[in-house]
């Protein structure tokens, strides 16, 4: 029978490392890429939350853009490491680093590692609430 304990903030901090704080590194046109080896439900409801955000600023100029066509840019920005540098950046900051990115080969290389099956269930995991 297994000890039950009681839930401390200490003990969820400990869950939480434990289950999320592995990242894995990848070296892509000899630079070092630092990605989530698992994606916390919050950190998708943020980078849903920030494309909703991105798509209202831009309704007024172009009622025509889809968001959606970032979405690769925007699991990019939230999973890895290049997203620290992206902090509070506009719609247009994003679309030129998201150019920068698929001119270097790079968003290529970073979507077969996020389509592989390493990332089957966390990519589900990020469909299953794009569904709710």
């Amino acid at each position: 029978m297994r000890e039950i304990k009681q839930l401390t903030i200490s003990n969820l901090k400990q869950m939480d490392i434990k289950q999320y704080g592995e990242k894995k590194s990848v070296i892509i046109n000899d630079y070092e890429i630092v990605i989530d080896t698992k994606f916390r439900i919050t950190k998708i409801q943020a980078m849903v939350t920030e494309m909703l955000k991105k798509q209202e600023e831009v309704i007024e100029k172009e009622p025509n853009f889809d968001i959606t066509v970032l979405t690769t840019f925007y699991i990019i920005k939230t999973f890895t490491n290049l997203g620290e540098s992206l902090v509070n950046s506009t719609l247009e900051d994003d679309i030129k680093v998201y150019s920068l990115l698929i001119d270097n080969n790079i968003a290529q290389e970073l979507s077969k590692i996020f389509d592989g099956e390493e990332y089957k269930d966390e990519m589900q995991k990020f469909l299953d609430y794009m569904d709710d």
